[in-house]
């Protein structure tokens, strides 16, 4: 248990970077989820369709009681059950996760499923059925039945998180085949090592300095991290073509 303590209160959270870029985003969608949803309540009737991009997507304003494309549509306190334990689950794994790609993913999905959780609250009731979500976007074209699913911005939000999610895989395990070539070579790996070092350092410096800082100094004090990061990188293709040179 001590260690476990230990553990807890030595680990890395990446605090700073999520309460400075990850907090905000995360409020942002959800609050443009909100606003959307509560705009087709307020000027559509149910059911009523209308045009937004002809050939690509439409509207339809209806409650689904359920899950996403209708899951326990028939049983809304299990979806709602169900939802608040995803969301609960995305929570405890966005706290752990300190990588930077892993973490913006598990944020926008974290947007998307809070947002829909929440919205539950206030949705009008269908069939004197609460809890469920307003849904109103539909694709406006066929492909695999792509025109059968209403759906709304949070939706969207945990769809394109799943890309990113991909997307942050395919980029990690680039990185893990390029440290396999790297440590062939002891000085060259060492030389990757602190690099490495070097920008975490260096994010962490950029993070604590823009704190409490005016917009215009956070803006510059960007401009000079970016700076600094296109020279730590720089110097790394510079040495490490060096080192294969030597080799």
């Amino acid at each position: 248990m001590k260690n476990l303590k230990l553990i807890l209160k030595t680990y890395d959270y990446n605090a700073r970077y999520k309460l400075l870029w990850c907090l905000p985003l995360f409020l942002s969608l959800i609050f443009f989820d909100w606003i959307t949803k509560a705009l087709i309540v307020k000027n559509f009737s149910y059911g009523q369709e209308g045009k937004l991009i002809p050939g690509f997507i439409k509207m339809e304003y209806i409650i689904n009681p359920g899950a996403a494309l209708g899951m326990n549509s028939d049983n809304p306190t299990l979806a709602i059950a169900l939802a608040a334990l995803v969301t609960i689950i995305l929570i405890g794994i966005f706290v752990f996760v300190n990588n930077k790609f892993w973490t913006q993913s598990i944020n926008v999905m974290l947007a998307g499923s809070f947002a829909n959780l929440m919205g539950r609250a206030w949705a009008p009731n269908v069939r004197g059925i609460s809890g469920g979500v307003v849904d109103f976007l539909k694709w406006d074209f066929q492909l695999l039945g792509s025109d059968t699913y209403i759906f709304n911005l949070a939706d969207l939000f945990v769809n394109i998180s799943i890309g990113m999610l991909i997307l942050s895989l395919i980029i990690f395990s680039i990185q893990q085949v390029k440290e396999i070539f790297y440590k062939k070579n002891q000085q060259k790996y060492d030389f990757y090592l602190e690099t490495k070092d070097k920008l975490h350092k260096l994010e962490k410096s950029y993070l604590h300095s823009i704190k409490k800082q005016t917009i215009k100094n956070r803006y510059e004090l960007w401009k000079t991290y970016l700076k600094d990061k296109k020279v730590i990188k720089t110097n790394w293709k510079i040495r490490s073509k060096e080192i294969n040179k030597e080799s």
